[in-house]
């Protein structure tokens, strides 16, 4: 338990590690108080902490998400949506023996808990300062430039995709188009600059802009959604819950015959748009690309829903 690591830690980092790790688990269990407390005391502690997994291309083991996301070129298999685009690849090759590290908790985290639960007491104004703190703390992560002249965008269907920054995004049919958000990879010298711990399109303007909670909200959750991206966090922030392996579940007498974790779970808001999520419609004369459906204002207008923004 991470209350009882902290009984027994002596150093700083192992303190702080502990400390932001019960936050999470206070947050999905709906304890705004106890995720504010704890979120609060590892940002006082280290106010750009960040603890990451480390993989050996040498020795094993190697890195999965590195492998779909850059290593396998044009087999693209794992693109993120164009809203997304600038953020891609987070995890790429550095050499032949040093993979991307992936980050596991970082202290972005406890501004975003804290800030989820001001919206929830309604208080837009320390929600707006907080994000607002949050971007210092993302401007401040590394950037590499990247040559990513491989990735094709293809989706096995040449032009299918957006790969040119002269492209406009925009959430769904309903929202603004945005630039910005893609780039152009392809073309001899070209690279693209890629955030490699944390990095987010939203800006201080658009933080002052907000004058709603559920406006927030939504803001809020591109937030998590850029700054989490590639670090196994999007499905349960939009309320999916999959099954353990089938080889654990016959090898531990913990897991019975029915038990909820060998039962996937979908909310009804996310089941019924499930072959959708990854849609969009890219109009190349226009250079706009515009995404079927924009998720988190679907999880905000959904937000009493016991499956998602556990404050609410």
């Amino acid at each position: 338990e991470f209350t009882t690591a902290l009984t027994l830690a002596t150093e700083q980092v192992t303190i702080t590690t502990a400390t932001l790790a019960r936050a999470r688990a206070h947050y999905w269990a709906g304890s705004a108080t106890n995720a504010v407390n704890d979120a609060q005391a590892a940002i006082t502690a280290s106010p750009s902490f960040l603890l990451t997994v480390q993989f050996d291309a040498t020795n094993a083991p190697n890195s999965t998400i590195q492998n779909a996301l850059f290593d396998r070129g044009t087999f693209d298999d794992l693109q993120p949506l164009p809203r997304l685009d600038f953020l891609d690849p987070k995890n790429y090759f550095i050499s032949a023996s040093v993979e991307s590290a992936t980050p596991f908790l970082k202290i972005e985290e406890a501004h975003l808990i804290i800030a989820e639960s001001q919206l929830a007491q309604n208080n837009l104004a320390g929600a707006k300062t907080t994000l607002t703190n949050l971007l210092g703390v993302v401007a401040a992560r590394p950037v590499v430039n990247v040559n990513d002249n491989v990735e094709g965008r293809t989706e096995a269907a040449p032009g299918s995709r957006p790969n040119n920054s002269a492209v406009q995004v925009a959430a769904s049919a309903t929202d603004a188009l945005r630039t910005g958000l893609v780039r152009t990879r392809n073309g001899a010298g070209v690279t693209v600059p890629v955030p490699t711990v944390s990095g987010t399109s939203v800006n201080a303007a658009m933080i002052n802009a907000l004058a709603t909670e559920d406006e927030a909200l939504e803001l809020l959750y591109l937030m998590r959604q850029e700054i989490f991206i590639a670090e196994g966090r999007r499905m349960t922030d939009m309320g999916i819950r999959l099954v353990v392996s089938e080889v654990e579940a016959l090898a531990n007498s913990n897991i019975p015959a029915g038990d909820p974790s060998t039962t996937s779970s979908l909310p009804s808001f996310i089941d019924g748009i499930k072959t959708e999520l990854d849609a969009f419609e890219y109009n190349t004369n226009a250079n706009t690309c515009v995404i079927k459906h924009n998720v988190n204002k679907i999880l905000v207008q959904n937000k009493t829903s016991p499956t998602v923004l556990p404050f609410h």
